[in-house]
């Protein structure tokens, strides 16, 4: 598949960081207290966009990054994603979802994936892991493939948005894939340590990164509209 050169690199550009600072505060009152104000909602909202242009999904993915139940409502942003819902694995299916649900569903898929790695690589650069020398268990090869998975479902998800990649099913499919793979290859690794914080953070994520396609009606029909695209 051809990836147009602009999104090879992958540079975030200076106006996604401007409000980051923001969208981590307005996601850390929502992770302690399971609601936010309706104004600030609506600000984050204005900031990320409604549309499934590449922008505007990287911005979701950054979101997705502080806080995976924010980034859901947001990218959601209609029925179900009101005030009262909470963490989002025991939320309602989303009646007759769309191909736009699936690329705004994916981006959070990728930011969820790439904070899993990031805090998997942190924890083993604090452990000072090195690439050579290391007991063949735990197995960190797995964690680079599981960052290179999670790096080829954000290419492939911007490729779609910019209307040159495969339908938006099938990367749900591949997005949500690869931050399992990722939350599973951090329980592994972190299964030896003693930080309580981290291990509660971890298990949080791979509730949410499981989640994401029942909101959509499940994995198997996700997967039967993926196949249905490309039998078309």
């Amino acid at each position: 598949m051809h990836f147009p050169p602009a999104f090879t690199a992958l540079p975030r550009p200076v106006t996604l960081e401007t409000h980051a600072a923001q969208r981590r505060a307005l996601a850390t009152a929502l992770e302690s207290t399971g609601a936010c104000a309706d104004d600030a909602f609506a600000e984050c909202l204005r900031q990320i966009g409604v549309d499934t242009t590449p922008e505007t999904l990287e911005r979701l993915e950054m979101l997705a990054e502080a806080s995976g139940t924010l980034a859901v409502r947001v990218a959601l942003r209609g029925p179900g994603a009101g005030a009262a819902v909470g963490a989002f694995p025991g939320m309602r299916r989303v009646p007759d979802s769309t191909d736009e649900h699936c690329l705004r569903l994916a981006a959070v898929a990728v930011g969820l994936g790439r904070r899993i790695v990031d805090l998997a690589v942190s924890e083993a650069r604090a452990r000072g892991d090195r690439p050579s020398g290391l007991p063949q268990d735990p197995p960190h090869w797995l964690l680079a493939d599981a960052a290179t998975d999670v790096d080829a479902a954000r290419l492939l998800l911007l490729n779609t948005a910019a209307g040159q990649g495969s339908g938006a099913p099938a990367v749900l499919v591949a997005a949500a894939a690869a931050a399992v793979r990722a939350a599973d290859v951090a329980h592994r690794l972190h299964e030896a340590g003693d930080d309580e914080s981290l291990t509660g953070t971890i298990e949080v994520l791979s509730r949410q990164t499981r989640a994401l396609l029942s909101i959509v009606g499940g994995e198997d029909v996700v997967r039967r509209r993926a196949a249905d695209a490309l039998l078309a």
